[in-house]
């Protein structure tokens, strides 16, 4: 069996809220491909640490592990390029020579694009106040720029008990919201994720 240890860029420099990154993302993987602890979960805070710990892991790997990488993209993707054109574009990132191309993935534009692709999660947790109508209806949310989705997320939340969104939510509700709305509204970069992964899962 494959062990899986996916870098994810989030949580911030605090140990609560790389908590809760951590626990988000593992319940949302853990719905795709369940693992019984072979499923491990970095959470690197910013997306720089994020590479550098992906880079030197992957530099003195473990046997029958597989290393993934996830970062936001920050910006849309131009239609013709991959992940690693993406970064080394916009971040100056390289490859590392023993990372293959399918190592690395995008949350496009941001882990918020997800939670957007799943109304019906965000409504069940803000509960009364909550604007779903505010929300963009794009089929495909991955050409929806970041401060579009900010907007949306800030606008539809902010008559809430919980009042406006806040990073300490988004994890919370990484952990609640769909793979199946994530494969369906994020077809280019958030299905590939969780595809990979449960090919993986399955080796």
């Amino acid at each position: 069996m494959v062990a899986i240890r996916i870098y994810v860029e989030g949580g911030g420099d605090r140990k609560d809220l790389q908590t809760r990154c951590r626990d988000g993302f593992r319940k949302l993987l853990e719905r795709v491909a369940p693992r019984r602890g072979q499923l491990t979960i970095v959470a690197c805070g910013s997306r720089n640490e994020a590479f550098k710990s992906f880079k030197l892991a992957t530099e003195h790997p473990e046997p029958d592990t597989a290393y993934l990488l996830l970062v936001d993209a920050e910006e849309v993707v131009a239609k013709n390029r991959k992940p690693w054109q993406h970064l080394a574009a916009r971040d100056a990132w390289e490859r590392p020579a023993a990372v293959t191309d399918d190592a690395v993935h995008l949350m496009a534009v941001m882990t918020e694009t997800w939670l957007l692709a799943d109304p019906a999660a965000l409504a069940a947790y803000y509960g009364d106040g909550f604007k779903k109508n505010v929300l963009p209806p794009a089929a495909d949310l991955e050409g929806v720029a970041k401060k579009d989705v900010m907007l949306a997320l800030e606008r539809a939340t902010k008559g809430t008990a919980k009042k406006s969104y806040a990073k300490s939510h988004g994890w919370e509700l990484v952990g609640k919201i769909s793979p199946e709305a994530i494969r369906a509204r994020c077809p280019r970069f958030g299905r590939r994720f969780l595809g990979h992964v449960a090919q993986l899962a399955n080796r």
